[in-house]
C-alpha cells in the first residue's frame, strides 16, 4: 500500500495493476519461465521483442511513459524502434441494464475494494500506520467460478481494446517509424470447450484464447504490429502445456478457430453442461 513518511494513504484502484506493474510482473515471470508461444512470428525481430523487454540491460533502453497521458503510448524505445501500449482485461465484468442505462459491475474490483477497505480500517483502528506505512498491498485475482464467464470475457476484451484502438493514430504520430505492440495483461481464468457429436460422444478440449476468432477480431486490421498476450492465470493442471504468454504478428493472416460461446465453460461447469447437451441431443 503506497504511502509517504508522514501519512498513511490509500492508492487508487489503478495502482494495483498500473502499466508499470503489469510489465514488472510479466518481465519477472517470463524471465523465470520463458514459456512464450510465437504465432505468425518467423523472423528474428519477433523473438528479440520479448528479449528486449525481459532482459534488464535491454529494458533500460525503454522509456516508461505511462504517467504522461499527453504523449502516449505507455512505453517506447528509440533504440529498438518499438512502442508499447499496455492494458488489462478480465472475465468478471458484467454489463447490466437499468432502464436505458448500462451499468458496469466488476465483482473482482468490488472484492478487492472491500478487502482493501477492511485492511485500511483495521490498520487505522489499531493505530498501526507506522508499522505498515511502507507496505505494498497486492490483492490476488479471485478464482471463484461465479465471478468468471466467457461472455464477460468477450465483452470486456472488446470494450477495453476498442478504447486503445482509437488512439493508434496518436501513437503513430508521436513515435513515427516505431513498431507498435499491444501488451494485454489478461487476468481471465482457464476455460474448456465441449464438443459433442450425433452419437453423443463428448470431447473436451482446452479453450485456446490465442486462436479464438472472437477475441482476435478485436486486434485484426487495427494497424498494430504485434500483440503480446500475457495470461498468468490460465495455466491449469488439466492442460499444463498452455503458454504463459503469446506473441502474435498481427500484420499477417491468422489461423483462427470459431468457438460457440455456449460451450466455452469453466471446468466446474463441465459435468452439468455435458448432461444438458446429451439430454438436448436425445430429444432431437
Amino acid at each position: 500500500m503506497a504511502t509517504n513518511d508522514n501519512k498513511f494513504t490509500v492508492p487508487k484502484e489503478k495502482t494495483v495493476l498500473s502499466e508499470s506493474f503489469q510489465l514488472s510482473v510479466f518481465r519477472t515471470m517470463i524471465e523465470q519461465d520463458y514459456d512464450v508461444l510465437f504465432v505468425n512470428c518467423d523472423n528474428e525481430e519477433s523473438h528479440n521483442i520479448v528479449l528486449c523487454i525481459i532482459c534488464d540491460d535491454a529494458w533500460e533502453k525503454w522509456f516508461d511513459n505511462s504517467s504522461n497521458t499527453n504523449h502516449p503510448p505507455d512505453f517506447y524505445s528509440d533504440f529498438f524502434k518499438l512502442m508499447m501500449e499496455a492494458m488489462v482485461v478480465n472475465d468478471n465484468e458484467e454489463i447490466l441494464l437499468e432502464g436505458n442505462k448500462q451499468i458496469i459491475l466488476d465483482r473482482e474490483m468490488m472484492r478487492q475494494g472491500q478487502i482493501k477497505n477492511d485492511f485500511v480500517k483495521y490498520v487505522r483502528d489499531n493505530k498501526l500506520e507506522d508499522t505498515f506505512k511502507h507496505l505494498g498491498l497486492f490483492i490476488s485475482t479471485s478464482q471463484e467460478p461465479f465471478e468468471h464467464s466467457y461472455t464477460n470475457y468477450l465483452s470486456y476484451m472488446k470494450r477495453v481494446v476498442s478504447e486503445h484502438v482509437k488512439k493508434i493514430d496518436d501513437y503513430r504520430r508521436n513515435h513515427p517509424g516505431k513498431k507498435l505492440i499491444f501488451f494485454v495483461y489478461d487476468t481471465s481464468t482457464y476455460y474448456q470447450y465441449i464438443m459433442i457429436n450425433h452419437e453423443n460422444e463428448v470431447n473436451i478440449i482446452s479453450h485456446e484464447w490465442f486462436t479464438d476468432e472472437k477475441l482476435l477480431n478485436n486486434f485484426k486490421e487495427t494497424n498494430i504490429d504485434y500483440l503480446l498476450w500475457f495470461t498468468p492465470y490460465k495455466r491449469s493442471d488439466l492442460d499444463p502445456c498452455l503458454p504463459l504468454a503469446v506473441l502474435i504478428d498481427i500484420r499477417k493472416e491468422i489461423d483462427c478457430q470459431e468457438y460457440n460461446p455456449k460451450y466455452v465453460v469453466l471446468p466446474e461447469e463441465i459435468d452439468n453442461m455435458v448432461t444438458t447437451l446429451r439430454e438436448d441431443s436425445n430429444r432431437e
